[in-house]
């Protein structure tokens, strides 16, 4: 799952960028026209860096237009030049003033994202005491095995790559069942009572509801 969206037209910086976030472990994709990519993946990435200085205003537009349609935070990296520009700035999420320091980056998007989600290796997500293993299809929560159908762990899987993320049921439903699954979205409502019946306890809830919209994974402390 793509993690980071990098728009750039600056081949030194993206590849700066591109090596820091790589290094922490977030996978990235750099584009300079964000319309090549697809407008509704699978699974959007969790978050899109926007290197204003070296795009035309339309490639700007453009970005910020995709980050809103995959409902995911956009930060910016700036020149002191641009810093005038407030209206710019109340569009993003955060920025970054040049010149990047690869620590620096790699540390405001993990914060940002952050919401306690760790990349424990290649095929382990944990999210607080919330262990999944893709390469196992293998749920722990504090350490003990919780036995799930294989569409409670997609359902755990997809809300827990994208922690604080609203889901509608239709959305839920087309991406875990398909898009000629003919169950309504009441399927949806059963498998959510079902996964927290059986990850959740006193101790944890991982599964919120917004009402009249959807679900979404509670988004733990970073």
């Amino acid at each position: 799952m793509v993690t980071v969206v990098l728009v750039s037209a600056a081949e030194r910086k993206r590849d700066l960028v591109l090596a820091s976030l790589t290094e922490a472990g977030l996978e990235t994709v750099c584009v300079q026209d964000v319309s090549k990519l697809a407008h509704s993946p699978d699974q959007p990435p969790r978050l899109v860096i926007v290197d204003v200085p070296s795009l035309n205003q339309a490639q700007v537009e453009a970005a910020f237009e995709r980050s809103q349609g995959w409902q995911v935070p956009i930060v910016m990296l700036l020149s002191p030049e641009n810093l005038g520009d407030q209206k710019l700035l109340q569009r993003a999420d955060d920025f970054i003033l040049e010149p990047v320091r690869p620590l620096e980056i790699a540390t405001r998007i993990r914060r940002l994202l952050g919401r306690g989600v760790e990349l424990v290796s290649e095929h382990v997500l944990k999210i607080g005491d919330l262990a999944i293993d893709e390469e196992k299809y293998e749920v722990r929560v504090a350490g003990d095995v919780k036995l799930l159908t294989y569409k409670e762990y997609e359902l755990l899987k997809l809300l827990a790559s994208n922690p604080g993320r609203v889901f509608s049921r239709e959305e839920l439903l087309s991406k875990v069942w398909g898009y000629d699954y003919f169950g309504g979205t009441r399927t949806v409502d059963v498998h959510v009572r079902r996964l927290r019946s059986k990850i959740g306890d006193l101790n944890h809830s991982f599964i919120e509801t917004v009402w009249n919209v959807g679900y979404r994974f509670k988004a733990p402390a970073a």
